[in-house]
């Protein structure tokens, strides 16, 4: 008799594993200064979970507070590598890139890599953000330590503030990311109509296959995917 349960619990142990395994993998990478250690994301990610192994890699200079110096075009390499490292299976692999996330990801992803999963949504990307112009030219007269106060909700955010050298290195991401307005077949936009942080008439304008969201939702819908 104990052998018998023995097996069986062998058994178990053995398909929660396989299933495990043989589950699709869900890769979420974030925006700049979010703090994906909050408790705010986790109704997000548990709902995930239920069907995917999910894979979470915080960005370069998000693993601790006041850190923002390390984002920058050498780490974000190592990073965007990493990423396509994660998976076995990237052709049953969904990504979910959400604001400066899916911005960096397109940039700095090659296009054969991208070809190979099965879908990346580019969640929210700051193509262009709002006010751009007049903030793009405001920055060229702050030095690159100037801390610039963060507006996102406190229970989101990782640091209360953000240099200006993250928006310089941000910026110049946005216009790189425009600059190709082709998406693959296996890429697509999701924007809520209301966020407010894209200028998302812009947005639109660049890439009118995007998908507008209208539903209404509890969280900022610059993070309505929540």
């Amino acid at each position: 008799m104990k052998l018998f349960y023995f097996l069986f619990i062998l058994l178990v142990v053995n398909n929660n594993a396989f299933c495990k395994q043989d589950r699709p993998d869900f890769i979420f990478v974030h925006g700049l200064n979010a703090n994906i250690d909050s408790k705010s994301y986790l109704p997000f990610f548990n709902q995930k979970l239920k069907t995917n192994n999910l894979q979470v890699r915080k960005l370069p200079g998000h693993d601790k507070k006041n850190n923002l110096k390390e984002l920058n075009k050498k780490n974000i390499k190592r990073y965007i590598k990493s990423l396509t490292k994660l998976t076995r299976f990237p052709e049953k692999t969904i990504i979910y890139a959400h604001s400066m996330g899916a911005i960096l990801l397109r940039n700095y992803m090659p296009i054969d890599d991208r070809r190979t999963f099965k879908k990346i949504v580019y969640l929210s990307p700051g193509v262009p953000p709002k006010y751009y112009s007049f903030f793009k030219f405001v920055l060229n007269f702050l030095p690159q330590r100037f801390s610039i106060p963060s507006y996102s909700p406190k229970n989101l955010r990782l640091n209360d503030s953000i240099p200006a050298s993250a928006y310089h290195f941000l910026f110049s991401e946005v216009d790189i990311f425009k600059s190709n307005l082709e998406l693959l077949s296996n890429e697509e936009i999701w924007i809520h109509e209301k966020d407010e942080v894209v200028d998302v008439e812009s947005l639109i304008k660049y890439f009118p296959k995007s998908k507008v969201i209208k539903e209404k939702s509890e969280f900022p819908h610059h993070v309505f995917f929540l």
